[in-house]
């Protein structure tokens, strides 16, 4: 979690800079609001959109390298879909010959489909709380 937190913050601290920088910013100093007053009216509705988004694409990465170390074989969990990919390929097929197509597919397309849902919520919670989207 601290790892991968660490890109997360610094695109957050990135973006709260650029946005402290902002001439609303000054103005609503000037008007007497408090530091308080700042960052919950003007700094978080800015910094929500950004934070979801870069934590909703990070869990997809997550996904994709579970799948991807599931099929290595570097884990004991059986019940994944990068293990039935790797099942799949060490096994033989019992009937035929050659690849097990149904296997690799189902395995892959669920990781791909889970992980790319994943970033379309992302990508919906984004739009949902940018405070610039025309309403």
């Amino acid at each position: 979690i601290i790892a991968g937190l660490g890109a997360t913050a610094i695109i957050v601290r990135t973006r709260a800079l650029t946005i402290m920088s902002m001439p609303f910013m000054d103005a609503a100093r000037v008007a007497g609001g408090g530091s308080r007053h700042l960052i919950a009216t003007h700094l978080m509705p800015h910094l929500v959109p950004v934070a979801a988004l870069s934590v909703l694409v990070g869990v997809s990465g997550a996904i994709i390298a579970d799948g991807f170390v599931s099929f290595l074989g570097f884990t004991d969990t059986r019940h994944n879909w990068g293990s039935i990919v790797f099942w799949a390929m060490s096994l033989p097929p019992a009937n035929r010959e050659g690849v097990p197509w149904e296997a690799l597919l189902a395995g892959a397309g669920s990781i791909a489909a889970f992980s790319g849902a994943w970033y379309l919520i992302g990508l919906g919670v984004r739009d949902a709380a940018d405070p610039f989207r025309s309403r």
